[in-house]
Formats: structure tokens, C-alpha cells, sequence
């Protein structure tokens, strides 16, 4: 097995498959069975106990993967980040997880998982908190996920001891006397057909969007299920398109300052742009990269997007041409809109206390692609005059 990859059994013929912790969709090079994964919520996941797990009780700990953004007076800046924390108060236990998670084997927690699973007793914010702390004036977590992953550990003679190294932690709480099972598992598989015509979806396994060649559609995979998702493309430059690279278009609605069209923008963010007639009634939109590179990179790119006039729009037949895959869910896109803000604007200061204490929210989004052309080290977009390195794109998938 990899170290920190997933593993679990085919639902279809039981065959041991190996996929990414934050895999959309359960793809079986056995029987071919391709499943969305639905969690209802977080994904709830578990080390496998090196000892009896019949008898195994497992503490429940958040785990966040990605990346901060933070903006502040000198520019925006971002760190990567993997970090764990308790989500339970059971003392003389880890506060964290260490390095287990991303050098062990991990599994599926399912109704019929032995052992013992307590509820978390603590949030992830706590934890999203603790990664933005003295970052910035403007900070947030652009995570690639966030899951729940459980601990074992078991009593033996009176002492609490780690199920997986055998370390001896201490007496046995007494919250942990006589533990009930108090986590229940949202785990199911649902088949990746669409919702509209029953045909099988297309697209690479770790997409969050993928799309049906039948009927022309495009669907999102979501916590809760497959949801119908807008789409649009832009014009292309070349009548060849290597890669098409999607990014999350959102329409916002802000409280404390003005930011509804692309004339607020300029004004706002004191742009060196004259402020022309279509500028008042073009409605402005972020475009964040639906996938997930260094956060240098990431900045570069969401600046050179959102400031692009460029128009998508939906096309009667979806091209042919390759589809990167959605690997960063619009949830997690929104969570950085005010650091976007200030990434565009090069009078940061005055930006910073005209919106302080206001608020960005989503009121709208649809995915965007944008379509570039390869050379042998890098992928161009033309219109936007961007190069982005080949190399960057390895980073979608194990950020």
C-alpha cells in the first residue's frame, strides 16, 4: 500500500482497492464498478488497530490538508499545510495525530466497522483557527480536505495503551470506563450515472465534476450526492486545445462596501484603469482555479483569471478535448474571496480599511474552463498571456 492512502473493498465484488483519501469517485480496476462516494459530511476514516479491534475504542481527531492564504499590507502570501487535532477530551491521549495519517494505511469507517467510535466533541474551526493565527490581517485555509480520523486505542490491566504503537498512556480515563458507541457512519456508494438519463458519467476519478456524454450535461459530486452543475467554456484562441483547466466563477454579494460591478471593482480596489461604460453594468465574478498548485502559483493565477474580461459561455456540445479535473470544492474556493480582494489590488491599505468588518459571500458559481495549449514545459493560456510549468499541475492531486 502507498503510505496514506485509503483502502477498502470493492462494494461490488470485494476486491481490495487503493485510492486517495479525497477521492470523489470509487473507481474498481476489477469489475469496473464506478461508485460516487457519498459521506453526508465530513469523511470519517480510521487507522486500523495493530491490536484486537473487537475491543479497540477509537478517539475521533480533525485532520485538515491544503493550504493558508493571507493578505496583508506587503502582499499575499501562503504556506501548505498538514495538521491534525483532537476533536474529543479524553485526557492522557496524543493531541494529535503526528505523521500517522499520511504514513499509514487508512479505511472507511462503515456500520459494521468493530470497535467503538466516539462522536467528535470539538469542530474543525478550531483547528482552521489555530492554522490562521497571526497570518495576516485577511487569512483562510484553502484545504484540500477535511476529515474525521479515529484513533485506537484499547485498556489492559487497568492502563490505557495506544493501539497502534503499544505505547502505555497512562490509567484508563474514566470516561472511557464504559464507552458507548456514539459515532454513526454517513458512508454509501451511490452508482455514477447521470440523474438526468441514467447514462455513466465521465471523468477522471479525483473530479468533483464530472460530466455525461449522452445528454450533454455536467454534474458535481457532492458530500450529499451528484447535483446538476453549470458549466461554460471560453472562446478558444487556437483551433487546438491541449488541456481545458477548470476554475469556479462566483457571483458575490458583499455587506459594509460595494463590489456588484466590475466599475466597483476598479474603484474599490483602486485599479490603473479607466472606468469605462460596460464596466458599470457587467456584473463581477471571482475566478478561482478549480484545482489545487503552490500557493505562489494559485495567487498568480486567481489574479490573472478574475481580472480577464474574458466571456464564458455554456456550449451545445461539450468538447472532446481533455478535462482537468475539479479537485477543489467551491466551499473551500469561497473561504478566500477577501484574501482574492486584496491580491488584486494594488493599494492595499486604503482596501484594508475601507472593508474592514465587512463580508463576501457566494450567491452564485458555475465552473468555468479555460482552455490552454501545451509546449514540452509549460501550458499557455493566451488570452490571459499566463504560463503555468507542467510540472505544476502534479500538485492537483497531493496537495
Amino acid at each position: 500500500m502507498t503510505p496514506g492512502a485509503l483502502e477498502h473493498a470493492c462494494p461490488q465484488c470485494g476486491a481490495p482497492v487503493e485510492l486517495a483519501d479525497t477521492a470523489a469517485l470509487f473507481d474498481c480496476p476489477f469489475c469496473r464498478a464506478r461508485l460516487a462516494i457519498v459521506h453526508g459530511g465530513a469523511p470519517a476514516l480510521y487507522l486500523p488497530a495493530h491490536t484486537d479491534a473487537e475491543t479497540a475504542v477509537y478517539l475521533p481527531y480533525w485532520r485538515l490538508r491544503g493550504i493558508v492564504l493571507s493578505a496583508d499590507i506587503p502582499g499575499v502570501r501562503g504556506r501548505l499545510f498538514d495538521a491534525s487535532l483532537a476533536a474529543h477530551q479524553v485526557p492522557n491521549t496524543p493531541a494529535t495525530l503526528g505523521l500517522r495519517p499520511q504514513a499509514m494505511t487508512l479505511r472507511f469507517v462503515e456500520p459494521h466497522t468493530p470497535g467503538v467510535f466516539l462522536a467528535p466533541t470539538a469542530s474543525a474551526s478550531a483547528l482552521r483557527r489555530a492554522q490562521t493565527a497571526g497570518e495576516g490581517r485577511i487569512s483562510a485555509c484553502l484545504a484540500e480536505s477535511t476529515s474525521l480520523v479515529f484513533l485506537p486505542v484499547t485498556a489492559q490491566n487497568g492502563r490505557l495503551v495506544d493501539g497502534i504503537s503499544g505505547d502505555d498512556l497512562g490509567p484508563v480515563p474514566e470516561v472511557l470506563a464504559s464507552p458507548k458507541q456514539s459515532y454513526t457512519p454517513t458512508l454509501s456508494f451511490q452508482a455514477a450515472l447521470c440523474p438526468q438519463c441514467a447514462f455513466e458519467l465521465a471523468g477522471d476519478a479525483a473530479s468533483r465534476v464530472q460530466i455525461c456524454h449522452h445528454c450533454q450535461t455536467v454534474w458535481e459530486v457532492t458530500a450529499q450526492g451528484v447535483v446538476p452543475c453549470t458549466a461554460r467554456f471560453a472562446p478558444r484562441a487556437e483551433e487546438t486545445v491541449d488541456v481545458w483547466l477548470p476554475f469556479w466563477s462566483m457571483e458575490v454579494r458583499t455587506t459594509g462596501f460595494s463590489l456588484q460591478t466590475w466599475a466597483d471593482l476598479v474603484e474599490l480596489a483602486g485599479l490603473p484603469r479607466v472606468v469605462q461604460p460596460w464596466m458599470r453594468s457587467r456584473a463581477f465574478q471571482f475566478r478561482i482555479p478549480a484545482f489545487k498548485i503552490r500557493p505562489e502559483l494559485f495567487t498568480q493565477l486567481t489574479q490573472q483569471a478574475t481580472l480577464s474580461p474574458l466571456a464564458a459561455e455554456p456550449l451545445p456540445t461539450l468538447p472532446q478535448d481533455p478535462l482537468f479535473p475539479v479537485t477543489l470544492a467551491p466551499q473551500e474556493a469561497a473561504r478566500i474571496l477577501a484574501v482574492v480582494l486584496v491580491a488584486l489590488s494594488p493599494a492595499r491599505k486604503r482596501l484594508l480599511e475601507h472593508i474592514r468588518g465587512g463580508r463576501i459571500q457566494p450567491v452564485a458559481y458555475a465552473v468555468e474552463y479555460l482552455p490552454f495549449v501545451r509546449t514540452p514545459t509549460e501550458l499557455l493560456q493566451l488570452d490571459l498571456n499566463f504560463a503555468l510549468p507542467v510540472s505544476a499541475l502534479t500538485w492537483a492531486r497531493s496537495l
